[in-house]
């Protein structure tokens, strides 16, 4: 909406939507917000409802933050690169508002955990016999010393053999390698 005001050159009424970020759907830009709009902003990007939701997730999950769709929007842009420019700068995204509806968290984690689902399972029809044997034959091969996993977390110990010396990595299962 904000973009086709800024075309026509002034606040124009388009039709309202449902969406995700629906702080963000005004039907019409306010004169105030218009101009403030026109005079500071140098560019705007738009993402999509997928990736507004794919930005809502990743703070849920990652940063343990709720934040409704509108407070995600500078996150999904950033997640997207749809920003140019930024490669090797330090970037600021404000993430605010949390009004979210509790049914609308549960319908985007499951919008955006069912794409996971078709991304991976794509990747399946592409799989490559024997490259997991190929994989595992480099790890084994690798000469190093990993650990992972906090004092709380370790259950198990895997270990790695190479000429015969030990390499242990640390993991939260009890897989021997």
């Amino acid at each position: 909406r904000m973009t086709r005001s800024l075309a026509a050159g002034h606040p124009i009424t388009v039709p309202g939507a449902a969406g995700v970020a629906d702080g963000l759907l005004a039907v019409r830009p306010g004169d105030i917000t218009f101009a403030q709009i026109r005079a500071y902003v140098d560019e705007i990007v738009t993402v999509s409802e997928e990736e507004i939701a794919s930005a809502i997730l990743y703070l849920l999950e990652r940063e343990k933050t709720v934040v409704e769709g509108a407070g995600a929007v500078g996150v999904a842009a950033l997640m997207q690169r749809k920003i140019r420019g930024l490669e090797g700068k330090r970037v600021v995204s404000i993430v605010s508002g949390g009004n979210i509806d509790v049914n609308l968290v549960a319908r985007v984690i499951e919008q955006v955990v069912e794409a996971r689902r078709q991304r991976r399972g794509a990747q399946r029809v592409r799989h490559v016999w024997g490259a997991r044997t190929r994989a595992a034959a480099g790890i084994r091969a690798a000469p190093c010393r990993a650990f992972g996993g906090g004092a709380a977390g370790v259950a198990g110990s895997a270990r790695l053999r190479r000429a015969g010396t030990t390499k242990t990595r640390r993991t939260r299962a009890s897989t021997r390698l």
